[in-house]
């Protein structure tokens, strides 16, 4: 587990942390792609096609970012679940999951309504389709939530539950960024899933509601209902 010294300029630095990740994330794809191939424009289109499974190497760093031990400080422990409390948890996850691909479907439903600009999921593949309803679904709910409601809500308990959440939440809102159209949903299903792990305190309930609306939402957006 990461072990961090808790004071005031550590705890916003970790919540500010995902959106610099998510920036040089992308930069450092321009920047190798023009590196290689000198300019965007004479990247071959192939390249394209592999660049959407990279969206996990984000995630992954967040996870290693909790993970990677330190010496001489406190060590913030996570509780993944509970013995005799495992069915509860994933019967909770399966409802808040149900709930946040809700608020995921009305969000877009509502900027289309607005002809707000939207993804062109059209331009997906079938292989981009089904990466994005498992794998691509699983990791992002694993690591996210092990970060955002686990270790980011630790570092700020000092604080009013509502005011972790907030934080929290505005944190992870922009962790997606890039995708603008995904931060208005991506704050609200914050709100849910931090008021979720503040009740259980625990990230299973969290880590299925997550990934099984990250699941929903791919296959939905498979059959062309989003």
């Amino acid at each position: 587990m990461l072990n961090l010294k808790t004071n005031n300029l550590t705890k916003w630095i970790w919540a500010f942390i995902p959106v610099v990740i998510m920036l040089l994330f992308q930069e450092m794809i321009f920047a190798t792609l023009q590196l290689i191939y000198g300019s965007l424009s004479n990247v071959n289109p192939e390249i394209f096609f592999y660049l959407p499974f990279l969206s996990l190497l984000p995630p992954l760093i967040l996870f290693l970012i909790w993970y990677w031990p330190r010496r001489g400080v406190n060590t913030l422990k996570l509780v993944l679940t509970k013995r005799g409390k495992i069915a509860i948890d994933i019967f909770i996850g399966m409802g808040v999951g149900i709930i946040i691909l809700f608020v995921f479907i009305a969000s877009f439903a509502l900027q289309r309504s607005l002809t707000l600009p939207l993804p062109d999921f059209s331009s997906l593949s079938l292989v981009h389709h089904l990466f994005f309803s498992t794998i691509g679904a699983i990791v992002p709910g694993i690591a996210e939530e092990i970060y955002f409601r686990g270790f980011l809500m630790q570092k700020f308990s000092i604080l009013k539950p509502a005011l972790i959440i907030l934080i929290t939440s505005l944190s992870f809102a922009f962790w997606h960024i890039l995708s603008p159209s995904y931060l208005p949903h991506t704050f609200l299903i914050g709100i849910i899933l931090g008021i979720t792990y503040y009740r259980t305190k625990r990230l299973l309930p969290v880590i299925v509601a997550h990934s099984l609306a990250n699941m929903s939402a791919g296959i939905l957006i498979l059959k062309g209902y989003i």
